[in-house]
């Protein structure tokens, strides 16, 4: 035997174990509608193997934010995906008004493809509005085998994910009660998903009624359970516990589902099968698994971030994310997979209860300012039709006017800043497109505005609001949108695969999570990618 071989075959398995082993599967989980502080004033209610495993095994960045606005459920999901900004990624909002359309779009739907899975238009879906590739676009790139899905209760939060390259992405269909997709991915459904949709699964759960999962006393971190500013969604008379569907036909159960703990449940179900039925983790080559949980959202607008109801529901998240854990230990085993959880955005406090709390709030109607400006800019230019449209806080001006009567474009924003700033006196900050275009968005929050403000698509001029203050008047319910800390602050958990155990409360942002993963992986980043990877590796490697 020769000297080089024999060197060979010593050095050979030193070789190997030199050498960081890949993950069998990456998970990734968007909670919609999380604030941060969910992960602690409930913990009290929460187990040891669900979000407690996940802080407690794993890398828990406690000051994470989004840095743009509008916190929106499309542009949260979006920036989760591709590391980056709407400045780049194009999801300004979940709908807008797109001028080179002339009409106001829905961010998922594509009349170019079909339904696959029930006879609805709810499948009629691309990602083709998304301007740049996501990290499971590059996962793919990089690892050609790979495959990756991605699943919702909604449209968008499935698509998005999924990017442009998804093997399988699903998402609920209210009307049906089945999980559809779009034949831009697949012209047939799978037999495992034809299999699941058989079993009415959405049918069964909302004969059940919603009760308290645990002792009452738990629940005494929320405002009481009847108050006046929630909705009756389930034809009830009222809005506490236990929450009864009897009032519901059919039909309005199998889409009510959303706004309850079961299309948690249901969606979980869902991606169980899904794992079974397309052996996940367990190819050569690594799979990629995207997961977002809906209702929580749903839930949220419904009944406000201090009701007994969300609680609730993330006292059944907390076991239900210890299942799906369980699941993927059994599946591909613990340590094999990479995962980590975030939010599209949080939530800012029910405007029922701010009224009661005595908490300065407001609204302003859409309708009303778009009718007091255009007349305002009527008196001063002599031309009408100078406003095309007011969405998302955003002024959008009509070019083709201003250029056929020679109005200075530059003057016509001036004008119409000036006016917002002397008439709408909720309006806390006001940003021109002369001031916008050419700019670049930054990994910070000083440029709100800036890094949610995309050239091609957002308006002339925009406005942020003062806190707790909204378009359009929601005395019942709650929302976001906005670019303070009730609705940017949200949580980022690392788990798994080579992540260390650790708290850390340096600040962080939305768009670090794709540039986290593709470092963790040692693949390229999205090429929109602005963040950075906030696992610092602790592996030592010699040098020369």
């Amino acid at each position: 035997m020769s000297r080089l071989l024999l060197l060979t075959l010593v050095l050979f398995p030193v070789l190997l174990s030199a050498q960081a082993p890949k993950p069998k599967l990456i998970v990734g989980i968007v909670v919609d509608q999380m604030r941060y502080d969910y992960l602690e004033r409930f913990s009290a209610g929460y187990g040891t193997d669900g979000f407690a495993r996940l802080k407690r095994e794993g890398s828990n960045f406690t000051n994470a934010h989004f840095n743009y606005v509008p916190t929106y459920t499309a542009p949260g999901h979006a920036t989760v995906y591709t590391g980056t900004t709407p400045h780049y990624h194009g999801i300004i909002s979940n709908d807008w008004y797109e001028g080179t359309e002339d009409k106001e779009i829905y961010v998922v739907d594509d009349p170019a493809y079909e339904t696959v899975g029930s006879s609805t238009n709810a499948g009629k879906s691309s990602p083709h509005r998304l301007k740049t590739p996501t990290i499971t676009d590059q996962f793919k790139i990089d690892n050609p085998n790979s495959r990756v899905f991605s699943v919702s209760i909604k449209d968008r939060g499935s698509v998005l994910p999924g990017g442009f390259m998804a093997n399988g992405a699903w998402w609920y269909d209210g009307k049906s009660g089945n999980f559809v997709t779009s034949t831009y991915y697949q012209k047939t459904q799978p037999e495992w998903a034809e299999s699941f949709n058989s079993k009415q699964v959405a049918k069964s759960l909302m004969a059940k009624s919603w009760d308290l999962l645990a002792n009452t006393d738990l629940y005494r971190v929320q405002t009481k359970d009847e108050v006046p500013w929630e909705y009756d969604i389930f034809k009830e008379n009222d809005h506490s516990f236990p929450h009864d569907f009897s009032g519901l036909t059919e039909s309005e159960k199998l889409d009510k589902i959303k706004t309850t703990p079961f299309g948690n449940e249901i969606l979980l179900q869902f991606a169980e099968s899904l794992i079974s039925g397309e052996n996940i983790g367990k190819k050569r080559d690594a799979d990629f698994l995207a997961i977002s949980f809906s209702s929580p959202d749903y839930i949220g607008h419904t009944y406000g971030p201090n009701s007994v109801e969300v609680m609730d529901t993330y006292l059944r998240l907390d076991k239900q994310l210890a299942r799906l854990l369980a699941i993927l230990d059994k599946q591909v085993g613990k340590g094999n997979y990479l995962l980590f959880l975030t939010a599209d955005h949080a939530v800012g406090e029910a405007h029922g209860f701010l009224e009661e709390s005595q908490i300065p709030h407001g609204y302003y109607s859409r309708k009303a300012i778009a009718d007091s400006l255009s007349v305002f800019l009527k008196n001063k230019f002599g031309v009408s039709d100078l406003v095309i449209n007011i969405s998302n806080n955003q002024v959008f001006l009509n070019h083709a006017v201003a250029d056929k009567n020679k109005i200075n474009f530059e003057e016509l924003q001036n004008v119409t800043g000036y006016w917002i700033r002397t008439n709408m006196d909720l309006v806390s900050e006001i940003q021109l497109r002369k001031n916008l275009d050419g700019k670049s968005a930054k990994r910070d929050m000083e440029s709100m505005i800036l890094n949610g403000w995309n050239p091609a698509r957002s308006g002339d001029v925009a406005f942020l609001l003062r806190p707790h203050f909204l378009e359009g008047k929601t005395d019942i319910g709650a929302t976001h949108g906005s670019p303070f800390r009730y609705d940017t602050h949200v949580p980022i958990l690392f788990y798994g695969w080579n992540v260390p155990a650790q708290e850390n409360n340096e600040p962080a942002f939305v768009v670090d999570v794709a540039a986290t993963v593709a470092d963790l992986l040692h693949i390229q980043p999205p090429p929109a990618c602005i963040g950075v990877p906030l696992i610092k590796s602790s592996i030592k490697k010699s040098g020369h």
